[in-house]
């Protein structure tokens, strides 16, 4: 009894690990959000922009390249593939295997400090530091809705979720908030 009472305490579980940094390829180590889409590829957002990783190799991604796209902070997918990316400062970029889009202030995006990014329902919920965008997926019409908040404090949403038919969004200092278009 006491021999396979202590066996048992000489095959300890051991989990590897390996750290990946600059060094094997990362063009930064501050990697602010990392997303696995549904063909199994592996985003990687940083102040630096967005890297694929294809094989043991991470690449920038040449949509975000093109717009200049850096400060990621959010990475989804749509159904149809089409990948939403919230930047600090720069709004959302919207890319597939066809296109790619630029969608911020001047597209009618509340505020550039794009922080999270949710879909639902043929829509994505954009959080910024000022409040809340929802962009359509059929045609990137924007609305933003209005919320009363906190005369001290910038309404910056930190993630969304919905229960039911029903989306909310996380407020930093503000507390939860039901989300809808008007």
């Amino acid at each position: 009894f006491f021999i396979f009472l202590f066996s048992n305490v000489q095959f300890a579980q051991f989990s590897s690990t390996k750290v990946i940094s600059v060094n094997d390829g990362l063009l930064s180590n501050n990697i602010q959000s990392s997303f696995t889409d549904s063909d199994n590829n592996i985003w990687l957002g940083s102040r630096a922009g967005l890297f694929l990783k294809k094989g043991n190799l991470f690449e920038k991604a040449p949509q975000a390249t093109k717009y200049k796209f850096n400060n990621v902070f959010s990475i989804i997918e749509d159904p149809k593939k089409g990948k939403w990316v919230a930047g600090l400062g720069q709004g959302v970029l919207f890319f597939n295997e066809t296109t790619s889009k630029l969608i911020n202030v001047k597209s009618g995006l509340l505020n550039n400090r794009a922080y999270s990014l949710f879909y639902y329902n043929d829509s994505v919920y954009v959080g910024t530091f000022n409040g809340i965008s929802i962009i359509s997926v059929q045609d990137f019409s924007v609305t933003n809705p209005r919320f009363h908040q906190h005369k001290d404090y910038e309404f910056q949403i930190n993630h969304f979720f919905n229960i039911g038919s029903k989306v909310y969004a996380a407020v930093l200092n503000d507390g939860i908030f039901e989300v809808t278009p008007n």
